[in-house]
Order: C-alpha cells, then structure tokens, then sequence
C-alpha cells in the first residue's frame, strides 16, 4: 500500500503563508472601511436631501393654504376646483372642435406643463442647495437686478458730518447687494500683503464654552473672556498662551457681555443673572505679585429684569447695557445709578438682540430682532435715527441682527444678520446704502481694524472673512477647522482673537509683514 508522503513545511515558507495572508486581510479591511466611510457619506447627503425635501413640501404647502384661502376670500372660489373645472372645460372644447387642428395647441399645452415641471424641479434643487439661513429666492432674485454697489463705507463718527466729504455716499434709491464669490477665497488685490494672516497660537484654559469676549487696554492684559461657567479670564496675548492671574467670579450662572473703559480701566461684566459688574483692573490686578491676588468686584449695577446681552463703556463714567427684557439702560458708574432707560416698546423677540449693541460719540446704536435697528442720543434717551433696513427677510420673516459696528471713517452703522448678510446704514437719513452678501449662513462677528481700514466678520459657517473697507472685497478668508464662530476681536492692527461656539479653545491670528 502507497503511503502519502507529507507536506514538507519550512520555516520561512510558513512565515511567506503568514505574511501574504495578513497582506491580504488588511486590504480587505483597508476596502471595508472605505467603504463604511462611502456609505456613512451617502447616508448623511441622503438624509439632508431628505430634511430639505421636507422643508420644500412643508413651504409648498404652506403656499397652497394661503393661496386657497386668498382665493376663497376673493371669489368664494375653491382654487383646486377651479383648476380642474379649467382642465376639464378645455377638454371639452377639444372634443367640440375634433374637427379643427388642433395638434399644435395640444402640444403647446404639453411643452407648458412639462415647463412647470421643470421649473419645479429647479426650485426644489435650488431650495436644497441653499442653506437654512439663507433669503428666499425672491430676494435674491431682486438683488440680482442690482450690479454696481454704491462706494462703501467704513466706520461712522458724527451726524453733522460735512456733506462735501461724503458725496461718495449719498445712497441709491435702492441698495446694492454684492456676493463675495468662492473665488474670492483666500485671495487678495494686487499689491495688498494681507494674504500674510496665519495661526500664531492658540489659547487654553478653559472648562467650559467662552460666551463673551472684550479687548482690553491694559498694561499687561490684552484680551477678556467669559465662559459658561461664570468666570472671567485675562490673556496676556502676546507672550501666553494661558490666562493670567486668577479668576474672576462673581455671576450666578454663564458670563453674557463685557466691555472694558480703558478710561478709568475698568472692566465690566453682565451674565445670565441680569446683573452687572465692574472690576477695577488696576487696583484688584497687581503685576507684582504675578497676578495672584483676589480679584473683587469695583462695583455692581442691578435694574435688569432680564439676561444681560450687551455692554459698551463711554468715557469715565457712562455704560450702556440692553437686555432680554427689551431695556437699553445707561448707568453712571461713578454714582452706581441709572440715569436713563431706553425702550422700544417690545420685549421677548422684539427686544435688543444679543450683542447688538455699539456706543460712539455721545449717540448708541442698537439692533434688535425684529431686524430693526435704531440710534439713541445717550444723554436724552431719544430715538434720533431709525434705520431702514431694506428686504431684511428670512423665509419670509424678519432677519434678525446678531451684531452692530460704527465705521467711524464714513459716517456708517454696519449690522450682520442672521441670513448672512451685512448692510451698511447711513447715520444722516437712515438709509440702507449697500448689501453684502458675506456668507451663506449666519453672521455672528463684526469687528473693525483700529485703523479702519479692514473690518473682519465670523460666521456660523466656521469661516472668517477680512474685508476692506474701501471696495467692500475680501482680502483674505480664514477657514476655521473648529466650525461655528462664536466671536472675533480686533487685538491690533495685525492680531485677532477668535473663539468657536463648540471648542474650547481660542486661536490668534497674526499678520505676517
């Protein structure tokens, strides 16, 4: 009887065995998870198709239940009905005239509704490639009728202005809408070195999200921030990257709005509490012990019955506070009183907007969110300019303002909105002189140079853009990995600081000479 031999096994033959059978389960697995990742990919743009279709059905519908019901108001007439009474009534016309030609009314008809279909279809695809904050179609659709924006502004500065040095600005009679295009990403005008921004550092120290921010003009203390957390952290910019001295602590709850007086180098503080505090950076923060002493509260200003949302210092003695309670209050700080209260009437939504709020002069601006915005007198407590903020609309509601900025070079008031835009008012009659569309969401910063020569602003989008103020034209876009921005702030003329709304950590940008 033949045996069978058996297989001869060798070391390195077995170790080839091993090595190509590894090779391949890690191609396979390599294959696996692309392809995992393809579907994840597939199934995210397929849900948001299907959110978006959603959104369309519900707006159609909408519309069909206002045109039903404008209809029936009008004639008493069903308006389905009326559309099947008229296709049926043709038909019947048809059938009458069988004797006539009439092939080619037939198929007019059928191209016409082939071409609503088709138009349908158009608007559905354009609806879900436009993104939630952005204006209706409509809107856009007239803005488009508008080439050439008027010459723009950068910040405003006195009402009685010299008219002779503001011709450039006498506004349309309608405004112009520009769109910063995707090629205007990351590019700049020739000659302009401003492509030069990059990431110097970032700043840490943090538990919880930053909900406020202020520059401040301190020996040693570049920047402010509150978090959600109730405290308050100093930066040294320039050489830390961590927060200076201790906390301070004094709010029941998250941090809203500072502002700092270099004046009398106080910084003041408001938070979800409703209250209002001042501390004194000179005497409660000693640079000779390092920064290690308590702070404490300089002062406390209690009036509001609602969350504090902005704060601006004026001179030694003036601060300007708006709250959810639909309340603008300007407060002597030296005699720790109200001496005005400015109210539009409305509170809840039709109340001053989170962080709409900029003081210059002896006049305050305040946007709101009904996309209103309106400039008091500080000393009276009077409206003197009501801005028209012109086809400020969201879906067919008002767009509400997320941030206000004086451009004090040209006599200008600049609102970003919820829809992405930013409109340019002029103090001396109101008018909305120009429109820029900066970004496809939410504008949620709005800083000027302290040269006046560029103005930054943020988005929901994670993008920051730095726009001149000469052309209205980007000159850089700054895409930030950490998506939402939450704020920017103009540090000097060649630093920013930025926080997102979902980190934990701020980033400085510095301009590169």
């Amino acid at each position: 009887m033949t045996q069978v031999q058996p297989t001869d096994y060798s070391l390195p033959g077995v170790m080839r065995y091993l090595q190509t059978e590894w090779q391949r389960n890690e191609r396979d697995r390599i294959q696996w998870e692309l392809e995992k990742a393809e579907m994840k990919t597939r199934i995210a743009k397929l849900e948001g198709e299907n959110r978006g279709l959603q959104v369309v059905c519900e707006n159609q519908a909408k519309k069909i239940k206002i045109l039903e019901a404008a209809a029936k108001s009008e004639g008493g007439t069903d308006l389905n009905g009326l559309l099947t009474e008229y296709g049926q009534s043709f038909d019947e016309w048809a059938h009458k005239s069988s004797h006539l030609d009439l092939s080619g009314l037939i198929e007019s008809r059928q191209y016409l509704e082939k071409c609503v279909q088709e138009v349908e279809y158009l608007l559905q695809s354009s609806s879900l490639e436009a993104l939630p904050d952005d204006d209706d179609n409509e809107q856009q659709q007239q803005h488009q009728q508008y080439e050439e924006p008027p010459q723009m502004p950068k910040r405003p500065m006195i009402l009685t202005r010299d008219k002779s040095k503001k011709k450039d600005l006498e506004p349309s009679p309608e405004p112009a809408v520009t769109n910063s295009s995707a090629d205007s990403i990351n590019s700049v005008s020739s000659g302009d070195n401003t492509r030069q921004w990059r990431e110097r550092h970032t700043l840490d120290g943090y538990s919880g999200h930053v909900t406020a921010m202020s520059v401040v003009s301190h020996n040693s203390i570049d920047l402010a921030t509150g978090s959600e957390d109730g405290t308050i952290k100093l930066w040294d910019i320039t050489y830390k990257q961590k927060p200076i001295g201790r906390d301070f602590k004094g709010h029941d709850g998250p941090i809203t709005a500072l502002a700092h007086s270099a004046q009398v180098d106080v910084l003041f503080s408001g938070g979800q509490d409703g209250a209002i505090h001042g501390w004194d950076l000179e005497a409660k923060f000693d640079p000779s012990d390092g920064g290690t002493s308590d702070p404490e509260r300089y002062s406390t200003f209690v009036g509001h019955s609602g969350i504090i949302t902005s704060l601006a210092a004026r001179g030694e003695k003036t601060l300007i506070s708006a709250a959810t309670d639909g309340l603008v209050k300007v407060w002597d700080t030296q005699e720790n009183k109200t001496v005005n209260v400015i109210s539009p009437g409305g509170k809840g939504e039709e109340g001053p907007s989170a962080n709409s709020l900029d003081a210059f002069s002896e006049k305050v601006v305040v946007g709101y969110e009904d996309s209103t915005v309106q400039l008091y007198d500080i000393e009276t407590g009077q409206s003197v300019v009501n801005f028209k903020v012109n086809n400020a609309s969201l879906r067919g509601r008002p767009s509400p303002i997320n941030k206000v900025c004086y451009l004090f070079p040209k006599g200008l008031v600049m609102s970003g909105h919820q829809d992405g835009t930013i409109r340019f008012l002029d103090t001396r009659n109101g008018q909305c002189v120009h429109i820029q569309k900066g970004h496809p969401r939410a504008v949620t910063a709005l800083s000027l140079a302290p040269t006046g020569g560029n103005y930054v602003t943020g988005s929901s989008d994670g993008t920051i853009k730095i726009w001149s103020t000469s052309n209205q034209q980007p000159v850089q876009q700054i895409q930030n990995p950490q998506s939402s921005i939450f704020d920017v702030k103009w540090l000097s003329s060649t630093m920013l600081a930025s926080f997102c709304s979902d980190s934990l950590v701020g980033t400085v940008y510095e301009k590169k000479l």
